[in-house]
């Protein structure tokens, strides 16, 4: 009887201290796993400017259309619009360009700040001056195009008259007056005449001067000049002479040719 006394004691005392050990026991740390939180998809305004920074024109139309359908925001009629001509849909732009200049009069709450108003203007100056073009490219879509009309010819029962040849001998042929060679030489000739007599003016202009010099140094070099000045005015101007004499010589030939030759005229019939 003590025995099993001792033994239940023994038994509760080892169940109370499991007990009291897994009570003391700190609990197991539960992990805490945060959801991945999808990332938000970016608005259709955002991809409308992405596609309309990458030439995607024709896209970038309409998501636009998409933001405005979402945001109502005036800026986006203008960068709407501006895809749409840049896709060849004036049509399509000209409608857009009138709203966002109707609406543009009034400047939203965003663009009210000392540097985005400036912006807000530029947008409005840059809509009208894009709205005429696209009136312009509209108005020669819808032009109709107009047939050109086809001559009607009539029977003629009148005979048909002679024709004549047009005479040809007093404009083709080449006279004094419109050989071109000729007063080329004249002209060329008359203007080397000139310079060299402009030469020898001022060579005997030098030579009269050298007199008048300080001293013998600067006379020398006066007569010197006044030489220099002579040669190349009497070379000049006999140059001119001969150019000039060539100029005649060719002008009297070709008058005297022209005045040999006879006039033929000639009658055709049809």
């Amino acid at each position: 009887m003590p025995a099993r006394l001792l033994c239940d004691s023994l038994c509760t005392w080892l169940a109370a201290s499991q007990l009291l050990t897994q009570l003391a026991a700190p609990a197991p740390a539960t992990e805490v796993t945060e959801a991945a939180t999808p990332a938000a998809s970016p608005s259709h305004w955002d991809l409308a400017d992405d596609y309309a920074a990458r030439g995607l024109h024709e896209e970038a139309a309409q998501e636009y259309a998409l933001a405005y359908d979402e945001h109502g925001a005036p800026a986006i009629l203008y960068s709407w619009a501006q895809a749409e001509r840049l896709r060849g849909r004036c049509d399509e732009a000209l409608p857009l360009y009138e709203r966002f200049v109707a609406a543009a009069e009034i400047t939203p709450p965003e663009y009210d700040a000392p540097g985005l108003r400036e912006q807000w203007a530029n947008m409005r100056v840059n809509a009208e001056r894009q709205r005429g073009v696209c009136r312009e490219a509209v108005r020669a879509i819808k032009a109709p195009a107009v047939p050109a009309a086809k001559p009607t010819t009539l029977p003629s029962t009148q005979p048909t008259p002679e024709r004549t040849a047009p005479d040809r001998t007093a404009s083709s042929r080449p006279t004094w007056r419109r050989d071109a060679a000729g007063w080329s030489l004249f002209a060329t000739g008359l203007a080397a005449a000139a310079v060299g007599a402009g030469l020898l003016g001022a060579a005997a202009a030098t030579d009269g001067d050298a007199a008048s010099q300080p001293d013998h140094q600067r006379f020398r070099d006066a007569i010197a000049r006044a030489q220099l000045e002579q040669r190349a005015g009497i070379g000049v101007l006999a140059a001119g002479g001969a150019l000039l004499l060539g100029g005649v010589v060719r002008l009297a030939i070709v008058a005297a040719r022209a005045r040999k030759a006879r006039p033929v005229a000639a009658r055709t019939r049809p």
